[in-house]
């Protein structure tokens, strides 16, 4: 049994960033302290032991008042509490090389929702992880689709409790809905729908064949109370009853069968290895965690690497993040390793990829450089290959954004991007996705994904 709750503390000498913070937090439902005084942050620290603390890093005058408190809780707690930096990015400094000494991340501060995805994917990362999560989602998040007319302005998007089930309520006739009822960040894990007229019911319909498509484990329930006729037959799970309500009782039995769903397609499934092949810009990382949220047993795997982290990346997230004497110490227990052109080393340790493989899972290898996908190829000829392939432009963007790099110009993600195509031309790929399927995004192209994979695992598309 996991913990039941998790705490995080918020370290931060500006008021309005402090109360920023402590609205996110709660708008996610995380328990949480808020602090603006690093010593008393400390002490608060020591005495209630959270499961998380983020921390500016210049306070009171200090430059490195959130180095400081990182190292003073990574030595009383043994590293097992992680902790990020969360600071301007002129104050960020050298903050990447703590890395190493077990920093679980930092970023640049955010003072919107809107730029706050990175800070809360990580922490959903490490909550998962610290509460014992399984595979399949363990939250009780439920979604109640209702009619406009029965449905309070105000009531629209807010969150009830129903016992400790969070239940969202929205309306047919609300915008953006699909793009609501998928965002990774609310695990929806049902779907109540109530329509009150014929044309609702359709409504509902076409939401679920839309839902599924990109969503497969997602359980969906019609309650047509008051409502003639059926839905028709569908290709995918859509429950009907009447006189549902939203009881605890039957909300609860509804994610039961979800569960069955999931834990019977993971013992009857033939996992295979995946292979995500691209040059920087092509969405690899992004499109692993739309398929995480579509196939609950899809396992991403988590290379070691002596390179500089990057801004928002966390420590067993993208990669362990590690010096080169770590790695040669571990060499032992890596599957391989190899080097970057730019004198990285990376290395896939054994239980990253054979031990999820043998427990049923899908694992999905994120391609960095052409070696490891000439090592992946050469351990593994049978592994699913998907290549893809941005445009030139949307490659040197990417450097630039991502590493103020002036000197990556359009001719060198050229030279960059044409290694790839030629990897395509030598190669046999089962998918391969161009400059359009990546300009339209991460869930349509792990839609196309998800039918290889249905069909691969259970024979059906």
């Amino acid at each position: 049994m996991g913990k039941e709750s998790y705490h995080i503390v918020a370290v931060e000498d500006y008021p309005g960033v402090l109360d920023f913070l402590g609205s996110l937090l709660s708008f996610y439902s995380y328990e949480h302290t808020l602090y603006s005084c690093p010593s008393e942050a400390y002490e608060g620290i020591v005495r209630d032991c959270p499961d998380m603390v983020i921390t500016d890093n210049r306070m009171e005058s200090n430059e490195k008042a959130g180095e400081d408190l990182f190292r003073r809780v990574h030595e009383q707690f043994s590293g097992e509490i992680p902790v990020i930096i969360h600071s301007n990015y002129k104050h960020l400094g050298e903050t990447h090389k703590l890395m190493h000494e077990g920093l679980y991340s930092f970023l640049e501060k955010c003072d919107s929702r809107a730029d706050s995805f990175n800070l809360i994917d990580l922490i959903e990362e490490h909550r998962k992880r610290i509460l014992g999560t399984s595979y399949y989602t363990d939250e009780h998040n439920v979604v109640v689709v209702r009619s406009r007319d029965g449905l309070d302005v105000e009531e629209e998007g807010r969150e009830n409790k129903q016992g400790d089930m969070n239940l969202f309520s929205v309306s047919f006739g609300g915008e953006n809905i699909v793009e609501y009822l998928l965002n990774p960040r609310f695990n929806i894990g049902v779907v109540l729908f109530e329509p009150a007229t014929r044309e609702e019911v359709e409504c509902a319909r076409d939401l679920a064949t839309q839902l599924h498509r990109y969503s497969p484990y997602l359980q969906m329930v019609v309650d047509l109370k008051g409502v003639e006729g059926g839905v028709g037959e569908g290709s995918f799970p859509l429950y009907v009853r009447r006189g549902l309500g939203v009881g605890e009782g039957v909300l609860r039995s509804t994610f039961d069968e979800r569960k069955k769903r999931i834990e019977r397609d993971v013992q009857e499934g033939d996992p295979q290895i995946w292979s995500l092949v691209g040059p920087g810009a092509s969405g690899k990382t992004t499109l692993i965690r739309e398929l995480q949220r579509m196939f609950p047993y899809v396992h991403h795997v988590v290379s070691d690497t002596t390179r500089r982290p990057r801004p928002g990346e966390g420590n067993g997230v993208e990669h362990y993040f590690v010096d080169e004497n770590s790695m040669a110490d571990r060499r032992e227990g890596f599957l391989f390793s190899f080097q970057s052109k730019q004198r990285n080393w990376y290395a896939i340790r054994n239980d990253e990829l054979l031990q999820p493989l043998q427990n049923g899972r899908e694992v999905f290898a994120s391609i960095k450089t052409i070696d490891y996908f000439f090592r992946m190829a050469q351990l593994y000829p049978r592994m699913k290959r998907v290549l893809l392939l941005p445009s030139a432009e949307r490659v040197e963007r990417y450097h630039r954004k991502r590493e103020g790099s002036v000197e990556h110009t359009l001719s060198t993600a050229r030279a960059e991007l044409s290694q790839y195509l030629d990897l395509g031309e030598r190669f046999s790929f089962d998918l391969v996705f161009d400059d359009d399927a990546i300009e339209n995004g991460s869930c349509q192209i792990a839609g196309e994904i998800g039918a290889v994979l249905q069909r691969e695992r259970f024979g059906r598309g």
